[in-house]
């Protein structure tokens, strides 16, 4: 297992990388305030709202955890033609060091979740969306910009979130761009239907998504984990799985070593939500930079950690990494 000062060593190298970063795009809002009593019309909390405020989701929050840590990102998502997905395209469009290329279509709804907040516990979730694939023509459109701009990065993730611009036959045109270009390719996958990122240098999904995807018992134990990974590696093809456990960490699984188990790094958990953003966006990275699998698993575990401690979907930067970091031996 890599020491982790040799990985604080390391983050440097992540500033010089560029991601190709294709999926769900969202926008995340979040409603804060307080409760103190319960609705005389219903057993439900009343909550009194403080502030509101909003944030890029899903593929977007990808792209935030990618540039806080020095990266640049060229970004391909659909929104719809509505005001959250001018508001999306508004705010993605703030970002310096993203460069967009975002598609509308006419008769999509943008992905909007609303999450309500009061006393650092999340309420209530709504959300408005389609899970409707894209059309053809849209679906040929992230492919030819995707091939367009593979050649200048150095790794592509794909953030699927289930809102349909990651169906099979876009994905394994995806795959296929990066496979050409000899470019590691990050899955955060969502369903329970993992074949159709067949190709993929490494898949990222939660215990849960792995149990319901390879049918293995969803247990706690290390054995059961791998046993997970290992199926996932041979009935989907991918070259590597990396499965996060919540508060058991981190496992990740290859066909040639043994799994390396990371146990969890976080202090206090406040909001898991991004959290999974935030892990396949590490390990993109770190892939992209040469860094080894395992020593992109630590960075992401370690960032994980970081994320979860933080409320709302957040990002994590080098000083909060190098904070999280245990003082090396004799300091």
């Amino acid at each position: 297992m890599p020491s982790e000062q040799s990985l604080a060593d390391q983050l440097s190298r992540l500033r010089s990388v560029r991601i190709l970063c294709i999926g769900d795009l969202m926008l995340d809002r979040y409603v804060y305030g307080a409760v103190s009593r319960i609705s005389p019309e219903a057993p439900i909390p009343v909550i009194n709202v403080l502030s509101e405020s909003a944030m890029l989701g899903g593929a977007g929050n990808v792209a935030r955890n990618l540039t806080a840590l020095g990266a640049s990102v060229s970004f391909v998502a659909v929104v719809g033609d509505d005001p959250e997905g001018r508001e999306l395209t508004a705010m993605v469009g703030e970002e310096a060091a993203i460069e967009p290329t975002l598609l509308v279509e006419r008769d999509r709804p943008s992905t909007v979740k609303t999450r309500y907040i009061a006393n650092a516990q999340q309420l209530l979730r709504a959300d408005s969306e389609t899970q409707r694939p894209i059309n053809h023509h849209t679906a040929a459109e992230v492919v030819r910009v995707a091939g367009d701009a593979m050649a200048a990065c150095d790794a592509m993730i794909l953030s699927d979130y289930a809102k349909g611009v990651l169906a099979p036959d876009t994905v394994a045109r995806l795959i296929g761009v990066a496979k050409a270009a000899e470019k590691p390719v990050v899955v955060d996958p969502k369903g329970g239907d993992f074949t159709r990122f067949r190709g993929a240098t490494l898949i990222t999904p939660n215990q849960r998504e792995a149990a319901t995807a390879t049918g293995v018992d969803e247990h706690h134990d290390d054995d059961a984990i791998a046993a997970m990974g290992a199926a996932m590696i041979e009935r989907f093809g991918v070259a590597a799985a990396a499965i996060t456990r919540g508060d058991h960490g981190m496992s990740l699984i290859t066909p040639r070593a043994e799994p390396l188990h990371l146990p969890a790094r976080a202090r206090e958990v406040f909001d898991v939500s991004g959290a999974g953003d935030t892990v396949a966006a590490l390990f993109a990275l770190a892939l992209g930079a040469g860094l080894s699998l395992s020593d992109a698993a630590s960075l992401a575990n370690l960032a994980a950690g970081v994320v979860v401690g933080k409320v709302g979907t957040s990002v994590v930067y080098d000083e909060d990494l190098l904070r999280a970091m245990p003082p090396a031996p004799g300091r």
